[in-house]
Formats: C-alpha cells, structure tokens, sequence
C-alpha cells in the first residue's frame, strides 16, 4: 500500500509536470535542451554542457532508449513539432534572453522528452525498493526536487539508493558525478577543470549536499552493520526493512 501511495504520488506530479511544460521556461527549452542533450549528441565537446563521467553517460543513453520509441511514434501520429519553431531561449538571471537553435532540431527535442520520461519510469520501482522505510518520505521529496530542478542528478542519487543493496554503488555514484574517463575522450582535464569549479557556486551547492547526505548516510549503514555483526543498532531506522522488523518481528 506504501508503495502505490507514493509510487502513484510520484507519477501523478510527473504527468502534470509533462502536461504543462509548455508554460516553463526551464522545459523543453532550458537545460534540458541546451545543455543536456547537447552533451548526449556530442559528450564532453563543451565542458560546461555535462561535466559528469562516463558511467552516468550511459546511464542517459539507457533513459532516452526507454522514451525515444514512444515519443517518435507519438510525433509521427499527431505531428508534432519542436517549440518556437526549434529555437531555445535562454533565460539570465538578469532578465537577457537568447535564442539558439536545436542542434538536431525535432530528434533533439524528442530526446528530451524521451530522456525525461526515462527518469519518470526508472524513478518508480525505488519506491518498491524503500516501501517498508521512513526514508521513503525523504526519497520522494528529494527524487521530485531533482526532477524539477537539476535532473540531471536523478541517475546520481539512484546510484546511491542502490547503495543500500550493494555498497559497491557508494563507490559508483560519485565516479558518475565526477567528470571520470572526460579525460580520455577529450586529451585534457578541461572537463575537470569545469566541474570542480562549478561545485562551488551557491546554485550547485545544494544539490551536492543532498547527494552527500545520502551518500554519508548509506555509509553510516554499513558502517553500524559492519560493526554490529549485520544487525544495525546505532541507527536502525536506515535500514530498508526497519518499518517491517519494528512492527512485525
């Protein structure tokens, strides 16, 4: 029941989001579009476009692989086209606004479509995965905020969700996050250059914080098993099966 609640919370709010898009500015015209899938058409060519690894690459390309069949078809059977005629206004915070064409017109607005929609379906079995913990008011609330805001750090914290299951995703998550194998695409550290200094502006500041509370908290998990002989006991509300052994042991 815990999981239809917030699974069905969760994709109801993404369903409205999709169906009033055309009245953000941020979506489809704004990272998304100019920054994003840019960096999937071409990786790592710009530094500032998507200065993450490898690993989260391919995890994109398996997002918009989920999405791309469904909006094709879609945009095949109602016709239809790229917003503002496929040009992408660019919103400053001191009111400027720049128009620049898609890259590949409709097959780069559909792959943001697609790649959104892959977030949306790939976000809902979490909810099964933490259907028995309190931390699943906490992963609704911060899996929303990154939809909304900075999706692109949706896969990140999926990678440390994961990190309840199997440590070794601790490990993955931030190799995703870093700029790792940017490297060996480009001949140069550019990439990283960029994206160590973008972390320290005030805007990325928050998304890396709830990111490294997760992290720190599944690591704290492990930790408490560890030294606990697998039964957590400093704080067993993190585990995945706290609800269940609190109210049924």
């Amino acid at each position: 029941m815990r999981f239809l609640v917030f699974a069905g919370a969760a994709v109801f709010q993404r369903v409205i989001w999709f169906l009033t898009m055309q009245t953000q500015s941020d979506f489809p015209t704004g990272e998304v579009q100019y920054a994003v899938v840019p960096a999937l058409l071409h990786p790592y060519l710009w530094p500032w476009q998507a200065p993450y690894g490898i690993v989260w690459y391919g995890i994109q390309y398996g997002l918009v692989a989920i999405g791309f069949p469904f909006w094709s078809l879609l945009a095949q059977l109602l016709n239809i086209q790229c917003p503002q005629g496929c040009m992408i206004p660019i919103h400053y915070l001191n009111g400027t606004i720049v128009t620049v064409p898609f890259e590949a017109g409709l097959s780069q607005y559909l792959m943001g479509l697609s790649w959104m929609t892959g977030l949306l379906v790939m976000d809902v079995p979490f909810y099964w995965l933490f259907r028995k913990s309190v931390l699943l008011v906490s992963y609704l609330i911060s899996s929303l905020w990154f939809f909304a805001t900075t999706p692109v750090n949706q896969s990140i914290l999926w990678l440390l969700m994961l990190g309840w299951v199997n440590p070794l995703f601790l490990v993955l998550g931030p190799l995703a996050k870093l700029p790792v194998g940017s490297e060996l695409v480009r001949g140069d550290f550019d990439v990283w250059t960029f994206g160590i200094g973008s972390a320290s502006t005030i805007g990325h500041m928050f998304p890396y914080g709830m990111l490294g509370v997760w992290w720190g908290a599944a690591m704290l998990h492990w930790i408490d098993k560890r030294a606990h002989n697998g039964n957590p006991t400093w704080v067993p509300w993190l585990s995945r099966n706290w609800r269940a052994i609190r109210d049924y042991e």
